[in-house]
């Protein structure tokens, strides 16, 4: 499911939404079919046993899943693109931040709602003869309609910019905006050999930095949790090494600080997103390995996930 959504779903849906322009908007025609599509299988997901009779139920449910997964990452993605799309580009951290509190707000009431409905609305939890309860498939349905319904709102509520208008803002802005030297393709996606790498589990090229007085976990190899020096220096004194393998591009796990006690070695959990873990390096490191990599004719990934900030984040202890 995993696999289908990131190598798949996803960057097909990416590449059309950013290049696509048309009497409905740019983003607007991906995230209604993907919420026409999430909303069957939200409504299909508690009665999938009229598919069993034809397939393993383990078979529909996987399918299930994968489907209804498919369907909210073809809403999701250009749903955010369409923030950052409306905003100056220093409100868009605020508003990506906003956008994820209401998806989480969402969350929350949805699955408060077979509650509401047995112990408000006296509809009945039972499950009979291995069926699922009625609240739960309405509170289904409900969820269904509540999506499909805020998506129409959107699309008729909000402005969408075209091409030529986002690039006057950017210009406005004083953002440059570099012409293109490779107009990307869909097919792109087949002809790149992306290596992943978790940097502090590859190479260590400066032991200088393993320990830093501004982080709490130090160096510990013994530790198969801990962190064990590697860096971005240990990236780039291996590069030769990864473009003999026949990689073209390089996708490292988030670099950004992780300041946590212990496990903050795969820094998925950050603290700080505008800075390099000193024990990776420094933001000039990496824009060092961003330089040598060009050299090579070789790409990168930066892995920045916005909705992992980590506990010891200045925005969950305020």
């Amino acid at each position: 499911c995993w696999v289908c959504l990131v190598l798949i779903v996803q960057p097909i849906i990416g590449h059309y939404s950013d290049n696509t322009w048309g009497r409905f908007g740019r983003r607007k025609p991906f995230f209604l079919i993907g919420a026409v599509l999430a909303s069957v299988g939200l409504i299909l997901m508690p009665q999938a046993d009229i598919f069993i009779a034809l397939l393993p139920a383990l078979w529909v449910g996987a399918g299930m899943l994968m489907i209804m997964d498919a369907s909210f990452n073809i809403a999701m993605k250009p749903f955010r693109a369409l923030v950052a799309d409306n905003l100056r580009t220093d409100q868009r951290t605020l508003g990506f931040s906003v956008q994820t509190a209401l998806i989480g707000f969402g969350a929350v009431i949805g699955s408060w709602l077979p509650y509401v409905l047995t112990n408000w609305f006296g509809v009945s939890n039972t499950s009979v003869n291995g069926s699922v309860p009625v609240s739960l498939t309405l509170s289904f349905i409900i969820g269904a309609a509540i999506l499909v319904l805020t998506i129409l709102v959107t699309m008729f509520s909000t402005k969408e910019y075209s091409p030529e208008e986002l690039e006057r803002f950017d210009h406005s802005e004083g953002v440059h905006v570099q012409e293109e030297t490779h107009k990307a393709k869909l097919t792109d996606i087949f002809t790149d050999f992306v290596y992943l790498i978790m940097p502090d589990r590859f190479a260590n090229g400066n032991t200088a930095n393993d320990n830093h007085k501004g982080t709490v976990e130090k160096v510990d190899r013994k530790n198969d949790f801990g962190r064990h020096g590697g860096d971005i220096e240990g990236i780039i004194k291996n590069l030769d090494y990864i473009q003999q393998l026949g990689a073209t591009a390089i996708w490292n796990t988030p670099l950004c600080e992780d300041n946590h006690p212990e496990g903050s070695y795969h820094g998925y959990a950050q603290t700080d997103v505008y800075r390099i873990d000193p024990r990776f390096g420094t933001n000039e490191d990496y824009l060092r390995l961003s330089a040598e990599m060009k050299k090579r004719g070789m790409k990168l990934i930066m892995d920045y996930v916005t909705n992992h900030w980590g506990s010891e984040h200045w925005m969950y202890k305020d």
